[in-house]
């Protein structure tokens, strides 16, 4: 994690009660939160009951297999951290797999002097075909011409206002698309959370503007778990570098340790 700052950061992890001891245990928290020698304080936080219990998009064998558990709980807990931290106005999602190189105090900033409620970071992929399946698209009522060239923007980074999403009913949107993923034979799309959170801000009246701003797509350099051959010399020039796919850096069969295993050992007695 990287912040000008260190002091005013906040890193908050977020699982079910089940992993909560083996995190305390990694994490060498005694009670809910710690502080580490770089200032920054690492909280814990209990995934509620009722959100375990909220509907999560159905994601077939196949796809469990290439991009793995899309439906674990944390993964849907990005769609309700206004209820899991209720105190914060605005928070940065980070998958775990990422790892920062550039204060990203700078996309809080950004986005609470735009207004809007959340910040993607830019992408040029396409929501079909590696997202939306073409199937039962007349219940998004929005053209399939339309819907397809849709930006598929990935949500393992991005800021969010949480009073403004609170106070839009931003989740219930979300979860309105995941009704309707549940009911399409074969599903309206592949894949987890990322996919129904985009389409809530993307899927709005014609003259309505856009609620959310974007971000360069530095600040999400995505492909590490998928590609083992990045380069050195042009991740340095990326905000954040993340290791989406299958093959984690810690993992044995990982990509791009070289990259990961230095901030490993630099971070590591935090």
């Amino acid at each position: 994690m990287s912040a000008a700052k260190p002091h005013e950061l906040f890193i908050h992890v977020m699982a079910q009660s089940k992993h909560l001891e083996r995190l305390r245990h990694e994490l060498d928290i005694k009670s809910t939160h710690r502080t580490t020698s770089a200032a920054e304080v690492i909280k814990l936080h209990e995934i509620p009951l009722r959100i375990l219990e909220a509907d999560r998009g159905k994601v077939s064998s196949t796809i469990r297999q290439e991009r793995g558990e899309l439906d674990d709980p944390e993964v849907y807990a990005r769609i309700y951290m206004d209820r899991i931290l209720p105190q914060i106005d605005v928070a940065i999602w980070l998958d775990a797999d990422t790892i920062v190189q550039k204060d990203v105090g700078e996309l809080q900033a950004r986005l609470q002097k735009s207004g809007k409620t959340i910040g993607f970071v830019y992408r040029s992929t396409k929501m079909y075909p590696d997202f939306l399946t073409g199937k039962c698209t007349q219940m998004l009522d929005v053209p399939w011409s339309k819907l397809k060239n849709l930006p598929a923007y990935n949500t393992g980074v991005f800021a969010v206002n949480l009073r403004r999403w609170a106070a839009t009913n931003a989740a219930s949107r979300v979860e309105k698309l995941v009704r309707l993923q549940n009911d399409c034979p074969g599903g309206l799309w592949k894949g987890g959370s990322q996919p129904p959170l985009t389409l809530a801000f993307q899927l709005h009246a014609h003259d309505e503007a856009n609620d959310y701003i974007l971000f360069e797509k530095e600040w999400n350099a995505l492909g590490l778990g998928l590609d083992e051959k990045k380069s050195k010399k042009d991740l340095a020039e990326m905000h954040i570098l993340h290791w989406n796919g299958m093959r984690k850096p810690w993992k044995s069969n990982g990509y791009n340790k070289a990259i990961w295993e230095p901030y490993y050992d630099r971070y590591a007695h935090l």
